[in-house]
């Protein structure tokens, strides 16, 4: 779909107060600008490097889409759901994420400079981001591959079993990962209520 196709099916879903449905939509490399795209359904939507900066995505529902490398620069999700969303190399700076489900989102190398939201990106510890990640279960620590808890990275920080590390780069890594579980606890004190509050928008 195009722009203007799009753009159509917003205006006629709006005319007659309706849900804008573009689930499953080949919206691939779409320029959808500023488009207003509030409480659309664009579930397992292929928007892989569309163009969606400063569009108004407040309360979309997101599950299972592909954002790789789109462009969301100053979007506005606030609320959106983007559980297992593909958000991997997406652009987000400015993007409002409060409240958004970010449960099983790819946010590796998403760029989140002045990004809206409570979750924790750090680069240079790891050759992986580190990423601590609000959920409406609990705050969720990804860094490549793996995924868990602040404890249960502790748990494996303190043994010898590490994906895709081994020897002297474990004992390399233990303490710049000993610290960043550091930083998510100080950060997790600093955000009282956000998994609470998450759990209550997004309880099934």
């Amino acid at each position: 779909m195009n722009r203007e196709e799009v753009l159509d099916v917003i205006a006629r879903a709006r005319k007659d107060y309706a849900l804008v449905d573009l689930r499953d939509a080949d919206l691939y490399g779409a320029n959808l600008y500023g488009a207003d795209l509030r409480g659309a359904d664009l579930r397992s939507a292929n928007l892989r490097d569309a163009n969606l900066r400063g569009a108004d995505l407040y309360g979309a529902n997101l599950r299972d889409a592909d954002l790789y490398g789109a462009n969301l620069y100053g979007a506005d999700l606030y609320g959106a759901d983007l559980y297992s969303a593909n958000l991997r190399s997406a652009n987000l700076r400015d993007a409002n994420l409060r409240g958004a489900d970010l449960y099983g989102a790819n946010l590796r190398d998403a760029d989140l400079y002045w990004a809206s939201w409570c979750g924790l990106a750090i680069d240079g510890l790891h050759r992986y981001r580190c990423l601590l990640v609000p959920t409406p279960e609990w705050w969720l620590i990804t860094i490549g591959c793996w995924s868990g808890t602040v404890g249960d990275l502790r748990e494996l920080i303190a043994g010898d079993d590490w994906p895709e590390s081994t020897g002297d780069e474990i004992t390399r890594l233990r303490p710049l990962l000993s610290s960043f579980c550091d930083m998510c606890d100080a950060h997790i004190a600093a955000h009282p209520g956000v998994i609470d509050a998450l759990s209550d928008r997004w309880a099934s």
